[in-house]
């Protein structure tokens, strides 16, 4: 990994919602062109650490350094001008407008104009099912469509760091596979990317380091493959035992 400084880098984060402290003392760095995943538990605070970074939800403590600069009291759509973009968790595409409509509208902090219109294109031949449903009301999508289109319309705004919230959540297993594709080569297209996921096998499978949160605090930390083979993680995020049968079971 570079010593460079990295693109995203957060020390001592807290996070509240009212008198509940959700995320306490985070520290976490991305690397440029990394892809990054974060998994753990329902409640464990995955989207609120997402919504913090992108300026969603204040912090109550703690710094956000991106490409250098301290971002932390910046508004929403100034963190989406600098790069940051995320997509949310249950796609949260605008129902009743056209596809076309959604990808115009991640470009708003952009205008319209040559470079957006080529953008469009750009993402059709991403994802061609939504050039042929281009006119199409997005609600009226799959959900792996609707999926597609969150991820379209993210990369509209140009996005140097890629926030992504559950792209597999409520998909059936081959579209599963199909997401994480897409998020794979959209890494290796240069985008650096920090996916937050409770399908820890298949974030951590792609992932080139990763971190587990509980109850607001990073636990463990390392390699996709040093977590994926880590007993807690096992055990607890993959459904592995490592634990040999008894020789009762042994002979069943």
């Amino acid at each position: 990994m570079s010593t460079a400084e990295p693109l995203l880098r957060i020390r001592g984060l807290h996070t509240r919602y009212g008198a509940v402290t959700a995320l306490r003392d985070i520290d976490l760095d991305v690397a440029q062109g990394e892809l990054v995943a974060l998994v753990g538990a329902n409640g464990a605070g995955k989207t609120t650490l997402l919504n913090t970074l992108s300026g969603i939800h204040p912090h109550s403590q703690g710094e956000i350094h991106f490409d250098g600069e301290e971002i932390s009291r910046l508004k929403a759509q100034k963190r989406v001008a600098r790069g940051i973009t995320q997509v949310p968790e249950g796609r949260q595409v605008f129902g009743p407008m056209s596809v076309a409509d959604n990808l115009a509208l991640g470009a708003y902090v952009r205008g319209r104009g040559a470079a957006v219109d080529r953008d469009i294109d750009w993402v059709y031949e991403l994802f061609p099912i939504l050039a042929e449903k281009r006119r199409q009301a997005a609600g009226m999508l799959s959900g792996g469509q609707q999926q597609m289109l969150a991820i379209g319309r993210a990369l509209m705004a140009r996005p140097r760091l890629l926030l992504l919230d559950e792209p597999s959540m409520g998909l059936a297993p081959l579209l599963i596979e199909e997401i994480f594709e897409i998020v794979r080569n959209l890494n290796a297209d240069g985008i650096t990317i920090l996916l937050v996921e409770q399908n820890a096998a298949g974030a951590l499978a792609i992932a080139d380091r990763g971190f587990v949160l509980e109850t607001g605090e990073i636990t463990v930390s390392g390699t996709g493959r040093e977590l994926a083979d880590h007993p807690e993680v096992r055990r607890a995020y993959l459904g592995i035992s490592d634990v040999p049968a008894t020789e009762n079971e042994q002979d069943k």
